[in-house]
């Protein structure tokens, strides 16, 4: 496992860490001291001692003593940052600095407890490392240490924020780049709560999906607290991977949905609120599902079979030969997510080992399948290793040959609208094919007018509503997921018959 899965490792470039310094008001100057939890090789520590040097080189051994410190579980990125700190102190003509440099693993709230509340200024990038990956002990040791880390799937960062908060004096700043998921997922509502309750978020500045990283795929955040602030707003800054910042006003915390941290200025979420009046969620009208996940596309789909009587041929996706199955079990499907039209032909069918019982799918057993569908049945066989190592080799679905997920199965079929997990607008096609399945999307059911319920989803407001609440990635794609569709308000009259809604 590498340094940046097991540790977090991101590194940050210079100018993210001016802004930030320059956003938390470090300038060298002042009096107090400065820490970095989580230093690395100096990332933050050099521009700090730079800045204590310019700004008073007589007195800059006794400050560079006394207010620097960082903290690391990596002995080895704190030698190089003890080596680059000297190096940048006696290009300047400061000699002999004794770094304050301590290894510690923060993930132990013992390990740094001694130092709470005793920095005007903490900085950093935190480690960007889900918490199952850490391993069972330590992934106890941060459960028990962090509030914040307590339930749930979470990442390790979000400590972080509970960590640096916890060793700012009373006034003091907190600077942090972080990804910003934390503004909008399940595992960040305990920390925008704690931040809400203390009225500590300063500024903001969002990055959208310009990538500050180069190569690491990274959705950042500057985030600034401060402790004892009582700020009823924030600052809210967009920036790109340039660095050319711009204001966006101030953000009232009351106008943010506990659930979903939307940042844009008070005039959209104004239009937002506006939007909602009289109306109803999305997900109060229709149900929105997810497609057939297989976790092995290439063994189940397949495209243009060559049909002949009771039996196709498929080209296998090992051998790159052809074997014939029996027609009886394959399904026409749809993938959403490249969908262009609703008279689209896609020609792809689905191995679809299962049987509609009672409203219901049931998996087809071993036995059964032998006896109705030996083709299919060796056909499995021939790629068992591909199955068994689905899920890091874990038993899916119920049984070897089955979808690496059940979720779908019931609901997959249908007339329906489609569209992608991810569009740069919105795109819902009205799918009128009961009998094809689909995957690699969402779907609407609704048991009103899908047409009429298609164009409101097609339209301004919903790009509007998308842009503002929805997750950003690369060249401004946005997520469609269920997560942000499913609170898309809509009008009164679209709203379908409540007892066919009830019996859906």
């Amino acid at each position: 496992m590498d340094k940046q899965k097991t540790h977090g490792v991101v590194y940050t470039p210079r100018w993210v860490v001016d802004l930030i310094l320059d956003e938390v008001g470090f300038t060298g100057a002042e009096s107090g001291r400065i820490a970095d939890p989580s230093c690395g090789d100096g990332a933050f520590l050099v521009p700090v001692a730079e800045r204590i040097i310019r700004a008073d080189k007589r007195r800059a051994r006794a400050r560079l003593e006394s207010a620097v410190f960082g903290f690391d579980i990596d002995p080895a990125a704190l030698r190089i940052c003890a080596e680059k700190l000297t190096a940048v102190a006696e290009h300047n003509g400061v000699c002999g600095v004794n770094w304050n440099l301590r290894k510690a693993d923060c993930i132990n709230r013992q390990s740094v407890e001694s130092e709470f509340g005793a920095f005007r200024f903490v900085v950093g990038n935190p480690p960007y490392v889900r918490i199952q990956n850490l391993g069972a002990t330590r992934r106890a040791v941060a459960q028990q240490s962090w509030r914040l880390c307590k339930s749930g799937s979470t990442d390790l960062f979000i400590a972080f924020f509970e960590l640096g908060f916890s060793l700012l004096q009373e006034g003091g700043k907190l600077g942090y780049i972080t990804p910003n998921t934390w503004l909008k997922t399940q595992a960040g509502k305990d920390l925008r709560e704690f931040i809400r309750a203390r009225k500590a978020l300063k500024t903001l500045v969002d990055f959208q999906h310009h990538q500050v990283f180069g190569e690491v795929t990274t959705y950042a955040l500057i985030s600034v607290l401060e402790k004892g602030g009582n700020h009823p707003a924030f600052f809210l800054r967009r920036g790109d991977a340039q660095g050319n910042i711009q204001n966006m006003g101030k953000v009232a915390l009351d106008n943010l949905n506990p659930d979903n941290w939307i940042l844009a200025p008070d005039k959209d979420l104004r239009r937002l609120r506006e939007m909602q009046k009289g109306r109803t969620p999305l997900s109060a009208i229709a149900r929105i599902h997810v497609g057939l996940t297989t976790l092995a596309d290439s063994c189940y789909i397949f495209r243009h079979p060559e049909f002949d009587g009771e039996t196709a041929l498929l080209r296998h996706p090992v051998s790159g030969g052809r074997f014939e199955i029996e027609r009886e079990i394959l399904r026409p499907i749809v993938k959403a997510s490249v969908l262009k039209s609703a008279d689209e032909e896609q020609g792809r069918f689905i191995i679809f080992p299962y049987q509609r019982e009672n409203g219901r799918h049931r998996l087809i057993g071993e036995r059964e399948l032998a006896e109705r569908f030996p083709l299919a049945r060796k056909y499995f066989v021939s790629v068992k290793p591909i199955l068994d190592a689905r899920d890091k080799g874990r038993p899916v679905g119920g049984a070897w040959h089955a979808f690496g997920r059940t979720q779908g199965l019931d609901t997959c079929f249908g007339e329906k609208i489609l569209t992608s997990p991810m569009n740069l607008r919105p795109n819902f096609i009205v799918w009128e094919r009961p009998e094809c399945a689909f995957y690699s999307g969402y779907c609407v059911k609704f048991d009103g007018d899908l047409r009429q319920l298609a164009a409101r989803l097609n339209s301004e407001e919903m790009a509007f509503y998308i842009n503002l609440s929805s997750r950003c990635y690369r060249q401004n794609w946005r997520s469609f997921a269920k997560a942000f569709l499913k609170d898309f308000p809509v009008p009164p009259e679209l709203s379908a018959p409540e007892e066919l809604f009830r019996a859906a």
